[in-house]
């Protein structure tokens, strides 16, 4: 007889500077790599975990949403405090649940959000190095603001999409794109079904020359238009990007309370959705 198995999902945090990215790679330790290690470690066989995202090295995560196949056997004590005794600092399971086997981390999500860090301060800040992308001179936020208006709706995203994109097409559906001041910071909040590579920090770099006078809006909206990516400004660095919430309908979550741990407000349940087709 065969071990029985049960579906479980995490969310989880890292500070991505201390990985080579999310995908284990063999030049260095990745998030995977970890999670994957500490798992075998704690269970005592290999299992495979996947992400809702692929994030890339440097790059940060609040709520990175991952799953796996684990022996039923397993309390829920042993796959969230008892995992985070394995992994090493830079990672954690901040949260935990028992999800329908039909649970797919990447292809059962219907959004994705992430918060990109802009501090335009005269001198860095040592303390955020990893944190922001640190711009020298005071930006123009009300010009990012009006320019973020491009950046809404389903189409095609060729001028933000990177060269080494694997995407089968460049159309994606931006929910919305909000930078807001905070303090000596800008905050680029975009929500989208999914992303191409670079996606974000690419849409951040267009922003920024906004921002710096480089860029008139009429002049990014047409750069927008002409899909050439290599017309865009270059890609805004990794570090102050971080992945903060990927969504799911209710119904693909499930609702078993016996079986959950950690914070519980950590989970993101959009209005019940099916994923959108992508084009063929």
């Amino acid at each position: 007889m065969g071990v029985v198995m049960r579906r479980v999902a995490w969310v989880v945090e890292y500070e991505g500077s201390a990985f080579v990215g999310w995908q284990r790679q063999k030049n260095g330790v990745s998030v995977q790599g970890a999670l994957e290690g500490a798992l075998a470690r704690h269970v005592g066989v290999p299992i495979a975990v996947t992400a809702a995202g692929r994030t890339d090295s440097g790059v940060h995560a609040t709520g990175q949403v991952v799953h796996a196949d684990v022996p039923a056997r397993l309390p829920v004590g042993a796959l969230g405090p008892g995992l985070n005794r394995w992994l090493p600092e830079g990672v954690k399971v901040r949260a935990l649940r028992q999800v329908p086997g039909s649970f797919d981390a990447r292809r059962s999500a219907v959004s994705r959000t992430y918060r990109y860090r802009i501090l335009d301060t005269v001198a860095p800040s040592p303390l955020r190095l990893q944190r922001v992308w640190w711009v020298k001179h005071p930006l123009d936020d009300e010009a990012m603001m009006a320019a973020a208006t491009c950046f809404q709706g389903m189409r095609d995203w060729s001028a933000v999409r990177a060269a080494g994109c694997a995407a089968t097409h460049p159309v994606r559906d931006i929910h919305w794109t909000r930078p807001v001041r905070c303090g000596d910071e800008i905050e680029v909040e975009v929500r989208a079904n999914a992303f191409l590579y670079h996606m974000v920090r690419n849409m951040v770099a267009g922003l920024v020359a906004v921002g710096q006078g480089k860029l008139s809006v009429a002049q990014m909206a047409a750069l927008l238009e002409a899909r050439r990516r290599e017309d865009w400004p270059p890609t805004a660095p990794a570090q102050g990007l971080a992945l903060e919430r990927v969504g799911y309908p209710a119904a693909r979550l499930g609702d078993l309370p016996e079986f959950r741990w950690g914070e519980d407000r950590l989970w993101a349940v959009d209005p019940d959705q099916e994923p959108r087709k992508e084009p063929s």
